[in-house]
């Protein structure tokens, strides 16, 4: 999570078992994302979440219908548009899954036929992973999100960006379980 978290945030998510990792902004949310990214993967290959079988991705957000319309010339709408940097997120976690089945719908939201909600199944032989892009979900944004589940562990980046008072922010969490 940025350093520039209220103390009161930071105790709340220790409350509840996670570890609170900090990252340093510097004003570049795409740069802190890097971060908890790379720090996400280091964690992963040190094995401090034993064998990961799932990775869940979600990059939505709520277009309007001129964006909308723009989707339309694209096989695959918004999977294609934002769901395709998920699905490389999975991958640099998973590696190559051996199937996968996409579900690309339209919501008809403002009367537009286009694929603006998009769901892929990754099938690997240790587990399953989705990657969900949505350009009609309010509050979507908020709901941007990498999560990365391990046989000891956990790892959470959310919201992947979120537009706040003073500009975007993201925050990593950590769970994993005791040694006991």
């Amino acid at each position: 999570m940025p350093d520039s978290v209220s103390e009161e945030r930071r105790k709340l998510v220790r409350h509840y078992g996670a570890e609170v990792i900090l990252m340093h902004d510097d004003g570049n949310i795409g740069d802190c994302i890097d971060r908890c990214l790379k720090k996400a993967l280091e964690m992963v290959k040190e094995g401090k979440f034993g064998d990961i079988y799932s990775v869940e991705a979600h990059m939505s957000v709520r277009h309007k219908a001129q964006k909308q319309e723009w989707l339309k010339q694209f096989k695959g709408g918004m999977m294609y548009f934002l769901g395709c940097h998920d699905i490389d997120l999975v991958v640099r976690f998973m590696g190559e899954p051996k199937k996968v089945t996409p579900f690309n719908r339209p919501t008809m939201q403002n009367g537009i036929d286009c694929e603006d909600l998009g769901f892929a199944v990754l099938e690997y032989d240790n587990g399953v992973s989705f990657v969900k892009s949505c350009a009609a979900e309010l509050n979507g944004f908020a709901r941007r999100q990498l999560v990365v589940v391990g046989t000891k562990g956990t790892v959470e980046i959310k919201p992947l960006e979120m537009h706040a008072p003073g500009g975007l922010y993201t925050e990593m969490r950590a769970c994993k379980a005791s040694d006991s």
